[in-house]
């Protein structure tokens, strides 16, 4: 089974360089042609051949002729060795002139830097922000990541290493609004392994209290170590965004089905378990926890509602302030119930209560999903 699925990966492979992985995929490809090239031509010469000889052109091999079979094994032969040599031939020049300049050429981009914000950006996050690396990348993915890193400066927030409001802007809006062209038929149920989004809106508890009362250097820490774990948490699934100040922009995919409320709940408890304020000129210091609201993406499972990414942030951002509003150190989420019409839709975002009044949304927090959780 595994040799069946390595070769169903390798032909896949074939149709474009691209994503040749090595040296034996170009070989594969190269010397696959080659064969049937070569097939075709010493065939055809072959049956040239017998036909001249004046020979039986279908005959089975034990009663074929001595000069008959000896001419077909030679054909044979030919065919295996013209194969051999020119596949090798190709993919010493392909080495040369190709692999091994973009490797050493790789090699080299890869020593420019070094550290946590190098290897965020190099899983391709600018690009393809949702992209679930399976470890097999090529040469052009990783041509493409180091361009990326190359052009990452202006998109990053200098003080958490996460993407910042331009990032936001000029490319996750626009490959959201992609996602969700290209999700399946609406008229069809979800299957198992389609990807799922969700929207987190996530905003540190207190931190104006941090920075009166620590200073700003003890708030500025908290912010790198939040931008450090969230990104790690993260890693490859999602996308970090400092959307200024205090507040964060997580979008996080996952493979349906799947309940992006456990999400909500590991970041608050990663917040109560890693993030600490500390005074810079007192040996005080205070846990610092977090309050959340997100959505699904798209809410309702489909395109049909015309709410776009930005729209679904902003209902996110509802759900965060009832967050803040109850106890904080929470999740609230906006959870679909009805379609609503076409003349309604505006109430989702201008008259949120009204909406969940005509029910075609309600507000789930974790106090419901965990009535007896006690509070830290």
């Amino acid at each position: 089974m595994k040799f069946y699925r390595s070769l169903r990966e390798t032909y896949k492979r074939m149709n474009t360089a691209g994503t040749w992985i090595s040296i034996s995929d170009a070989a594969c490809f190269v010397g696959t042609i080659i064969f049937i090239i070569s097939l075709v031509f010493f065939t055809t010469l072959y049956y040239i051949t017998i036909s001249t000889l004046n020979f039986d052109l279908f005959v089975s091999f034990g009663r074929m002729p001595s000069t008959q079979l000896v001419l077909f094994i030679l054909f044979f032969l030919f065919t295996i060795f013209s194969t051999f040599v020119f596949t090798t031939l190709f993919i010493k020049l392909y080495d040369m002139l190709i692999n091994t300049p973009v490797n050493q050429l790789l090699a080299k981009m890869k020593n420019l830097n070094a550290g946590n914000q190098l290897d965020y950006l190099m899983s391709g996050k600018i690009s393809n922000p949702l992209k679930n690396s399976n470890g097999d990348e090529t040469w052009m993915d990783l041509v493409q990541n180091y361009l990326d890193v190359s052009s990452a400066e202006k998109y990053i927030d200098e003080l958490t290493g996460c993407f910042n409001r331009k990032y936001y802007s000029q490319f996750l809006v626009h490959f959201m609004a992609t996602q969700m062209l290209s999700y399946p038929n609406p008229n069809m149920p979800k299957t198992y392994d389609t990807d799922t989004y969700a929207v987190f809106q996530l905003d540190i508890d207190h931190f104006k209290r941090i920075n009166d009362d620590y200073g700003h250097d003890a708030g500025d820490k908290v912010l790198k170590e939040v931008g450090l774990r969230l990104r790690e948490y993260i890693g490859d699934n999602g996308i970090v965004i400092r959307n200024g100040g205090e507040e964060f922009v997580v979008v996080v995919s996952r493979k349906f089905p799947f309940e992006f409320s456990s999400i909500a709940e590991e970041i608050n408890q990663l917040f109560r378990d890693n993030i600490v304020a500390y005074g810079t000129s007192t040996k005080e210091s205070r846990k610092v926890t977090c309050s959340i609201g997100f959505i699904s993406y798209p809410i309702y499972g489909d395109k049909t509602i015309e709410l776009s990414f930005q729209d679904h942030v902003t209902l996110a951002d509802m759900a965060l302030y009832k967050s803040k509003e109850d106890s904080r150190d929470m999740w609230y989420e906006v959870v679909p119930k009805y379609k609503p019409k076409a003349n309604d839709l505006h109430m989702l975002l201008e008259f949120p209560e009204k909406a969940v009044e005509e029910g075609y949304i309600e507000f789930k927090s974790s106090k419901s999903a965990h009535p007896t959780r006690a509070k830290n």
